[in-house]
């Protein structure tokens, strides 16, 4: 008997083909594709208590391109990309129902261009979080992104990436949904990228406590790198609802 994963496939097969052939799918078959994005509740962990919307590190363009960066800075003696030490390519992130049900998330939500309204059946509440799992993999993937936030506006979603470019564009395109906090992930460790347009916080990770301390002491704001809920979820709630100030940079020690 096949497995749900594998009769998603088989239902979802088709709907590809007729992208790759350049054939427009109908409202039905958009309507399939939705029902078969994966929200996953985590009962346990960094952060517990929230949904995320994962993409897949091990399958996406984006973070492959990252890592080849990390793998040739290491070859020349600098080991500081944080890519290069990537928590997603490891541990129940590589159990393969984990991975190919992300990576097919992830080939939905980044080939597929979706309509306002499609996503209000996902019925997504609480707080959210944007890719646990890999990155944003294309424009038409962050596209999507802002969509589901849009149709959801009870839910309150926390978006770290990477992918500045395609998020910003994206961002210009749709505007920026009122129920999102958008994060902008550091790809060096120890140095705190510049805060994009649109972004409210940077996240940067830091390789000794010492160096945490230091951070903190210069104007960041700690993450205790264990529970989200031990420090109120403040980089999801915004600074409107108690979260940490506008512009923060938030300093975790690396894993």
């Amino acid at each position: 008997m096949a497995s749900k994963f594998e009769r998603d496939m088989e239902i979802m097969r088709p709907i590809f083909e007729k992208l790759e052939a350049g054939i427009e799918i109908s409202d039905a078959e958009r309507m399939i594709a939705v029902s078969l994005i994966q929200a996953a509740y985590h009962d346990d962990g960094k952060i517990e208590g929230i949904v995320s919307v994962d993409s897949s590190a091990a399958g996406c363009e984006f973070c492959n391109m990252m890592r080849k960066i990390a793998a040739k800075m290491k070859a020349n003696g600098n080991d500081k990309h944080i890519c290069g030490r990537c928590y997603a390519i490891k541990g129940h992130f590589c159990f393969k129902v984990v991975k190919n049900r992300h990576e097919l998330n992830m080939a939905i939500l980044s080939e597929i261009e979706f309509k306002p309204g499609d996503f209000k059946g996902m019925a997504l509440y609480g707080l959210v979080r944007i890719n646990s799992d890999g990155d944003i993999r294309n424009l038409t993937h962050a596209r999507n992104i802002i969509r589901i936030m849009n149709d959801n506006p009870i839910a309150r979603f926390g978006w770290w990436t990477k992918n500045i470019k395609d998020v910003k564009e994206a961002v210009k395109e749709l505007g920026k949904p009122s129920n999102c906090t958008l994060i902008a992930s550091s790809y060096l460790i120890g140095k705190p990228i510049k805060l994009p347009e649109y972004f409210d916080y940077t996240f940067t990770v830091y390789e000794t406590k010492e160096d945490v301390e230091i951070a903190i002491a210069n104007g960041a704001s700690g993450c205790n790198g264990k529970k989200c809920k031990d420090c109120g979820f403040h980089c999801y709630v915004g600074a409107e609802n108690g979260g940490w100030k506008p512009g923060t940079n938030i300093a975790e020690l690396v894993r």
